[in-house]
């Protein structure tokens, strides 16, 4: 009990001093959730309403603004590949690569590293939209170390046909479309 309320005084006074912190979980274990609105995904070869075909797909999102203690902005950036797919096949398939996490702020937080699989899971007029998975790999000094990916983002072009109301084309190739939400953050499951 002496040695319990030693502590107990030690800590008293070293508090007030700055020395002791009090962190929320997803703070203490270096976790981040963040949120943008701006973008794009970019497919080298596109798709088309009848031609299968796979892509390098870029993803870049600048601007996104963090919180979870050490993080409070970042921009995405990413590059994975599509599977052979038409607009309509596009949906429900998983895109798989590697993506990255530079923190703008605060200052010197360096790179976050990802192994990312973003899913297109639904389509409708002039937004697609899906879900993001994956894990944080790479050097165990950075931001999320060991823990799961999760989010979700939204494109602002359809892989329907033009004539049912979206952007898909017989003789064009969908290519560039941006981002008008997207979200990624840890987990404490990793895939």
């Amino acid at each position: 009990m002496r040695i319990l309320g030693r502590f107990a005084l030690a800590a008293a006074l070293l508090a007030p001093a700055g020395l002791i912190t009090v962190q929320s979980a997803s703070a203490a274990g270096g976790g981040f959730n963040c949120t943008g609105s701006t973008g794009s995904v970019v497919l080298d070869r596109g798709v088309s309403l009848q031609t299968d075909r796979s892509s390098v797909m870029t993803v870049t999102a600048p601007g996104l603004t963090c919180t979870g203690g050490q993080v409070t902005a970042g921009a995405l950036s990413a590059t994975l590949k599509t599977p052979s797919v038409s607009c309509a096949k596009w949906v429900g398939a998983k895109n798989v690569g590697t993506g990255t996490l530079t923190w703008s702020a605060p200052a010197q937080m360096g790179k976050t590293t990802m192994a990312l699989q973003f899913k297109v899971t639904a389509t409708a007029g002039h937004s697609t939209s899906g879900t993001i998975l994956g894990k944080v790999i790479g050097a165990q000094d950075q931001v999320g170390t060991g823990k799961g990916i999760a989010g979700t983002f939204t494109l602002n072009k359809g892989l329907k046909s033009v004539a049912s109301g979206g952007d898909c084309t017989l003789l064009g190739r969908l290519k560039n479309f941006g981002i008008t939400a997207i979200n990624i953050k840890t987990t404490v499951a990793v895939p």
